[in-house]
């Protein structure tokens, strides 16, 4: 019976190290956003998101929504400030004309 409980524990452990966390969705952008200006779009994404240090899905949330509005502009700034991983790929995927300046930057960094 023991045997059993214990097989049950182990087993349920490894499927919940399997279960792959829910896709991320673009952060919702302020009601107010296209009257912004760039760096008034900035404070609103690091207020919502916090330092370098921050939350990395929130991020990669506000990178779909940046690429999702057309925002190159801060989608380098993300990449030149919080690093490769969650803006990047979003410079991939539409081939943005910064594409190849951020990765150059991104090479010898510590992401």
């Amino acid at each position: 019976m023991r045997f059993a409980f214990a097989m049950t524990m182990v087993l349920a452990g490894l499927a919940a190290q399997n279960r792959q966390p829910p896709p991320v969705e673009p952060a919702e952008l302020p009601a107010d956003w296209p009257q912004r200006d760039l760096e008034a779009k900035w404070v609103a994404f690091r207020r919502a998101t916090g330092d370098a240090d921050g939350d990395a899905r929130q991020k990669e949330a506000w990178a779909k929504a940046f690429a999702a509005a057309g925002e190159l502009e801060l989608l380098e700034w993300m990449a030149i400030y919080e690093g490769w991983r969650q803006a990047g790929p979003q410079h991939a995927r539409l081939d943005a004309p910064a594409l190849m300046r951020v990765a150059a930057w991104n090479l010898d960094t510590a992401d």
